[in-house]
């Protein structure tokens, strides 16, 4: 019997594909992306708040897809 660890709603994904508007599970909405020598700047809006968070290039990340209207 195989077993889902993951709605079909969220996403696996490496740093370097994330783009503006991804929704990163457990954080929020990416404003910024910042790409630096070996890490990335993720300005994320969180509680209302603007913050920013980094990552290592081949850190992988759960994003939430988006709904469809």
């Amino acid at each position: 019997m195989k077993t889902q660890l993951a709605p079909e709603s969220v996403r696996e994904t490496s740093v370097p594909n994330l783009k503006k508007g991804d929704f990163i599970v457990n954080l929020g909405e990416i404003l910024e992306i910042d790409e630096l020598t070996n890490l990335y700047s993720i300005v994320i809006l969180r509680n209302n708040q603007k913050q920013v968070f980094t990552f290592n290039k081949n850190d992988r990340l759960l994003l939430r897809k988006k709904a469809s209207n």
